[in-house]
């Protein structure tokens, strides 16, 4: 149970903008097979995200310094949920990306935003409130960029939560490199 404790001000510069990584790892909730509880306090996970046989994490790019990551409380008084939100970026128009928007819109998603700065990632989504894609192109004369924002549609009672188990990623292939 968590009891009260102080807070104070984790040093100099504290409130500075975080450098943020640009692999972001997404996972599809249809995939897990063991979701991490939380620790007593409701913040950090405790154990790893297990993937079903077969299914894997995978990144996708986000340019740094278009990254955002957020939580919102919302509801009335009594009835507080916390809705969390991921924004990223990606410059130019690749069909990688396309295909990736075109094929998974409505599907539920976590994601494990790393930023430089401490040792954990954060872990956005529940399984019961997901994250979902929606996405903006842009292609004009200030540049190609394609945004996506994942966010839940409904709350939770949960801000992200504090990760520092494994990521699962399927094994690099090799090729044939004979001419």
């Amino acid at each position: 149970m968590w009891q009260p404790q102080n807070v104070v001000k984790s040093g100099p510069g504290a409130g500075a903008a975080a450098a943020n990584k640009p692999n972001v790892t997404l996972g599809r909730f249809e995939d897990v097979l063991v979701w991490p509880a939380r620790d007593s306090k409701g913040v950090r996970t405790v154990g790893n995200i297990v993937m079903k046989s077969g299914a894997k994490m995978f990144t996708v790019y986000c340019t740094p310094s278009k990254q955002v990551k957020s939580y919102t409380t919302e509801g009335d008084e009594d009835m507080e949920t916390i809705k969390q939100k991921f924004e990223g970026s990606t410059p130019g128009d690749v069909l990688e990306l396309s295909e990736f928007i075109q094929n998974n819109i409505g599907v539920d998603y976590f994601i494990l935003a790393n930023n430089c700065i401490d040792g954990y990632k954060r872990l956005y989504g529940t399984p019961c409130s997901p994250m979902k894609l929606k996405a903006e192109q842009t292609d004009d004369s200030s540049g190609r960029m394609i945004k996506m924002t994942f966010e839940q549609s409904v709350g939770s009672k949960y801000v992200p939560g504090f990760y520092d188990g494994t990521e699962s990623f399927g094994a690099p292939y090799e090729t044939d490199l004979t001419i």
